[in-house]
């Protein structure tokens, strides 16, 4: 059943959980919102701007559950249900494989992607980043030569001040950085010789990136408002990137 929670009402559902706030003056209004936001939660009306008027307006907030139905996109034998060069992409010992050790050169990048687009979703996979640079693919439009046109959300060690980075390919600009604080922060929390996890939300023109638990970075200047979903060989390093355990659920 539901509770009452900070003047709110819980509603649960198998994909999200839902909070109803009710009779609180504004000021309180705000203040619970702002707790809500930091816990993931977003207004019903996501392609609203988060001003403070808009915020205090919204009654109703989303979250996606953490169990949630989950449908694997990955199969651990092969690449049915992807798109992608089969001289850099493909599947070894139960896993994705990226590799490229001949880079084209930049914008000329090799990525591998869903047959089906989707609008907004939770989408979470492990990763291990060998070499190079790699990245996680959304809301693109398949181009020539297994180009994509639309978002990606950078893996990348080094220093880490890429790592997480959001950038439109369909607008050509970085849409979400990172800062110092947040770079030492991943140098503590990235694992770069093991697995590592990523779990990335979309939704309306907003994304929110998290590895290991971490939330990295976050945007709402996405422009495209539906495409595939993938992973990005950069096209001016030698990579090598280890994806598994793809899985996608939508979400309102």
């Amino acid at each position: 059943g539901s509770s009452t929670i900070y003047g709110g009402c819980w509603l649960e559902h198998p994909l999200y959980s839902s909070l109803e706030l009710n009779e609180l003056d504004p000021e309180s209004h705000l203040r619970e919102a702002t707790r809500l936001t930091n816990l993931g939660f977003r207004p019903q009306s996501i392609d609203a701007n988060f001003s403070k008027d808009n915020i205090i307006s919204a009654s109703v907030w989303f979250r996606p559950n953490s169990t949630g139905n989950f449908t694997s996109l990955f199969d651990g034998k092969s690449l049915a249900g992807w798109i992608g060069d089969p001289r850099f992409w493909g599947v070894k010992d139960g896993v994705i494989m990226g590799v490229c050790l001949n880079p084209p050169g930049d914008h000329a990048h090799s990525n591998l992607y869903t047959k089906t687009p989707y609008k907004n979703f939770v989408m979470k996979f492990s990763f291990k980043l060998v070499e190079g640079a790699s990245g996680v693919m959304f809301r693109c439009l398949p181009q020539k030569n297994y180009y994509l046109r639309g978002c990606k959300a950078a893996i990348s060690y080094g220093d880490f001040n890429y790592m997480g980075e959001m950038y439109d390919y369909s607008k050509s600009m970085v849409i979400s950085t990172t800062d110092a604080e947040m770079e030492a922060r991943l140098a503590n929390t990235i694992k770069k010789d093991d697995w590592n996890e990523c779990v990335l939300t979309v939704r309306g023109a907003s994304a929110k990136v998290e590895f290991n638990g971490v939330e990295v970075s976050q945007t709402d200047k996405i422009g495209l408002p539906l495409g595939v979903v993938g992973f990005q060989l950069h096209g001016n390093t030698r990579t090598t990137v280890m994806i598994n355990q793809v899985q996608i659920h939508p979400i309102p």
